[in-house]
């Protein structure tokens, strides 16, 4: 079952991002500068990566919580570059309490550094998550109470949601073919809307809906891969000398309440050192695909900056971004007597893994998958009761997965 840390939307929990840390995560990109000195001292290539690699983990579950829970599973990896692999796994969760979950998963892993036994890699897996004890919910709270409580409210039975786990592991050859590696995961779960029964309207009893937002945890798995089949070739070296790239995207973004939207965009990145890349995009949702709220709601559109580090050989390019920028949502709910609604912008930061393919020495396909973060200020409501105000101020996630090609000059 899907723990999800942090904060209260409405009584669901979900992880807390502080607002300093957004400050913080901009200073970062020095860092990355720094960072990406350090690379070509230790990005050779391994002796042996072969086609196919298949093997099992174990670990453990929701490691930043008291109730943790046992997890094991099988991954199997197709590799296309040295460095570019396709990954699909298959894991069980807490099966000891007998409400086992099952996770369900398909992407890319990515190697940032490769020397002769070691290996630093990032994954990007979009998946399916089966929870056992889903459950609908009903307000706890009393009438003049502004605060409001859900607790679940019987009827137990499974639900299936979308989730993107994003991560980093480190792969130690034991022998040519043999690894063993372990990683550090952060599951980030969609869940649709959430259903509550509020007893206590004068009217009586009334379901209503409530948005859920992105939630997450932090996983750790340990295991081994075996490779089998033939050992992948020398790539060639097809990447053109420009230094600009820029070019459209397209995509999805999944969002608050497991709302799918389609969005369309552009980028630019400018190659200031052989292994880091400045770069600045913007994008925006082709429809009104969130519920207004007093936190978001109806259009999104994001304008972002910062810059991207990793490695580039043969045919692929893989990539670690850190971008901050704004979020403007076109209809978010104001606190009136009736509703009313207007535009918001508030700070965002994107954050997440980028792959890139050269197609020729000019032309690339590029893909982008991670998570956005909208700081919302604080904000007046409105009691549903008393009449009294309380403030709300919360960190929004969405999950965009975009599609793009670039034309280098």
């Amino acid at each position: 079952m899907a723990r999800m840390e942090g904060c209260v939307h409405f009584g669901l929990p979900r992880e807390v991002l502080r607002f300093g840390q957004f400050a913080r995560a901009v200073v970062a990109l020095c860092a990355l500068a720094a960072l990406s000195l350090l690379v070509p001292l230790t990005a050779r290539a391994q002796d042996v990566v072969p086609r196919i690699e298949a093997g099992g983990h174990a670990g453990v579950a929701g490691i930043t919580f008291t109730g943790r829970a046992p997890a094991a599973g099988v991954w199997c990896d197709l590799n296309f570059a040295p460095r570019l692999a396709l990954e699909t796994r298959l894991t069980v969760i807490d099966w000891s309490a007998g409400d086992t979950a099952v996770h369900f998963e398909t992407g890319v892993r990515a190697t940032f550094v490769r020397t002769h036994r070691l290996a630093f890699y990032g994954v990007a897996l979009p998946g399916l998550y089966r929870d056992p004890m889903s459950s609908p919910f009903i307000l706890a709270s009393q009438p003049g109470d502004p605060v409001i409580t859900i607790t679940p409210a019987g009827d137990i039975g499974t639900s299936t949601h979308f989730v993107l786990d994003i991560g980093a592991g480190l792969a130690i050859a034991l022998t040519p073919r043999l690894l063993a590696r372990i990683e550090l995961i952060r599951d980030l779960h969609a869940e649709p809307l959430t259903v509550v029964t509020d007893p206590y309207r004068p009217e009586g009893p009334i379901r209503l809906t409530y948005p859920t937002f992105i939630g997450s945890e932090w996983d750790l798995h340990a295991g081994a891969s075996l490779g089998l089949g033939p050992a992948l070739g020398r790539p060639d070296q097809p990447w053109g000398s420009g230094r600009w790239t820029i070019g459209p995207q397209l995509g999805m973004t999944v969002s608050t309440s497991e709302a799918l939207t389609g969005t369309v965009g552009g980028f630019a990145a400018f190659k200031l050192l052989p292994y880091f890349d400045v770069e600045a995009s913007a994008s925006t949702f082709v429809g009104p695909g969130l519920v207004p709220t007093q936190l978001e709601g109806g259009r999104m559109a994001q304008a972002v900056a910062g810059g991207k580090v990793g490695v580039r050989q043969g045919r692929v390019g893989v990539f670690f971004k850190i971008r901050a920028g704004v979020n403007s949502y076109s209809s978010v709910a104001q606190p009136a007597s009736r509703p009313t609604y207007q535009r918001s912008t508030v700070p965002a930061l994107d954050l997440g893994g980028v792959i890139e393919m050269s197609l020729s020495a000019r032309l690339l396909m590029r893909i982008d998958v991670g998570e956005s973060l909208s700081f919302t200020p604080s904000r007046l409501t409105l009691d549903l009761y008393s009449g009294s105000t309380q403030v709300v101020r919360q960190e929004i996630y969405s999950l965009p997965m975009r599609v793009g090609l670039g034309w280098r000059f």
